[in-house]
């Protein structure tokens, strides 16, 4: 056999290997829902655990349970995110027994603090967002870094592609049993870059060209560089705009100081 026909059946083959995700047990795929849109709110859940194991809890079925996020005092409700704004949101919470010994186990790490959020609004499909947290654990209280960063991304066009979270100072505070403590969400959302590879003609299957490549489509980070040209050329056209704003009071200033001189020559 041929290098040639080698590789295109290995390209068929990988194609037809390659599935959409998320996607429901019957096969639904996101595309099925609607797109969020600026402001909307977004609900996080956790994965209910023993706080003596840290082991998850299951319902009859199998399937890991999701609670709703911790409630904040600000609110009187569990933590919300606002699809595609950046954000600094407080959540004050109080740490009884439970929340206490969760966060032991959260800290000494024999347990991900693992939380989720919907792709798309109301579609049952999510996609992980593990809160590393860190701190210290003593024999009467543990130390606790409260600011956490909340980094999403996005497609620019609706659906949450990924996120991940982390501690991110140098400073912890001291908890024990019941007190209350304000955690400082810092939430970012960048957009990321579609790539889309062009499958050539002679690996496709008896799937269309246009599904294949939405299979097989991937994400990522936007192009820095771009970034930086367009910070230069904002910083050029702020001086130049500064230089005329300058020059021209500048004029004026001189201009009123040359009409006063003139005018007391002739008096």
């Amino acid at each position: 056999m041929q290098l040639s026909s080698i590789l295109l059946f290995s390209a068929a083959s990988l194609a037809a290997q390659i599935e959409s995700y998320p996607k429901l047990d019957d096969g639904t795929t996101i595309e099925t829902f609607p797109l969020y849109h600026a402001e909307d709110q977004i609900a996080l859940e956790c994965s209910k655990r023993q706080i003596d194991t840290g082991e998850h809890f299951f319902n009859e079925k199998g399937d890991i349970i999701y609670i709703p996020f911790m409630d904040c005092q600000e609110t009187k409700k569990p933590l919300e995110l606002k699809y595609n704004v950046d954000e600094q949101i407080a959540c004050t919470v109080k740490f009884e027994d439970r929340l206490y010994h969760l966060f032991q186990l959260y800290l000494h790490q024999d347990a991900p603090f693992t939380c989720r959020i919907p792709v798309r609004p109301d579609s049952g499909l999510y996609i992980p967002l593990d809160i590393q947290v860190r701190g210290n654990i003593m024999e009467s209280h543990f130390d606790l870094d409260p600011n956490i960063a909340i980094q999403m991304f996005t497609d620019g066009d609706g659906t949450i592609i990924s996120s991940t979270s982390f501690s991110t100072s140098v400073n912890t505070t001291r908890i024990i049993i019941g007190d209350t403590v304000k955690l400082n969400f810092n939430v970012i959302w960048t957009s990321l870059k579609k790539i889309v590879p062009e499958i050539p003609e002679q690996a496709q299957t008896t799937q269309s060209k246009l599904e294949q490549q939405k299979y097989i489509t991937s994400y990522t980070l936007p192009d820095r560089r771009n970034q930086k040209v367009l910070y230069f050329f904002t910083a050029v056209i702020g001086a130049l705009i500064g230089s005329v704003v300058t020059t021209v009071f500048l004029y004026k200033r001189l201009n009123r100081k040359l009409l006063q001189s003139y005018s007391d020559k002739l008096e």
